[in-house]
């Protein structure tokens, strides 16, 4: 049996039902921190048999990270994101919170920029995204990405488990 939730704050409430599995990671806010997300990511959605979404979810969780990490509070606090990956039905929710109340928001950036281009690429990732303000405070940035049907899913093995002498 599943139950709805409703995401609350949102310009159109999003109605959800029961996740099937959630995964949640908290990180300091340093640098390194989209490093480890994106890493995390990749072997959640392996060990989820979701390598097919690879790319664009560790795309997207480097994005949102980034933001965060870089809103986050300066020395001497020891601020946290966190970052929780969630299966529900034929979509993968990726949310990051920041303790910051910076809301992201999309810059139109150049080809050739170094910033600017990370809501556009979360909008053509996601089948929508959006952000809440919830009652701990801080920012919750999230985003659904499809998830493709099973015959159009590509496995990929681990790559410590091919067998030694083959190669991809």
């Amino acid at each position: 049996m599943s139950a709805t939730l409703t995401r609350p704050g949102c310009e159109r409430a999003a109605v959800i039902r029961t996740p099937e599995r959630i995964c949640r990671l908290e990180l300091a806010a340093l640098p390194n921190a989209v490093r480890y997300a994106r890493l995390h990511t990749a072997d959640t959605l392996r060990a989820w048999g979701l390598a097919a979404l690879d790319e664009p979810a560790r795309l997207v969780v480097s994005e949102l990270v980034t933001h965060a990490v870089t809103h986050a509070a300066p020395p001497p606090a020891r601020p946290v994101v966190v970052l929780m990956l969630v299966l529900i039905g034929d979509r993968l929710g990726i949310e990051v919170w920041g303790g910051d109340r910076t809301l992201p928001g999309r810059l139109y950036a150049g080809p050739t920029d170094q910033h600017g281009q990370g809501l556009a690429l979360v909008e053509e990732l996601a089948v929508r995204w959006n952000y809440t303000h919830p009652p701990r405070g801080g920012t919750t940035v999230w985003c659904e990405l499809a998830i493709p049907p099973p015959r159009q899913r590509e496995e990929r093995p681990s790559p410590r488990i091919l067998e030694k002498g083959h190669r991809r």
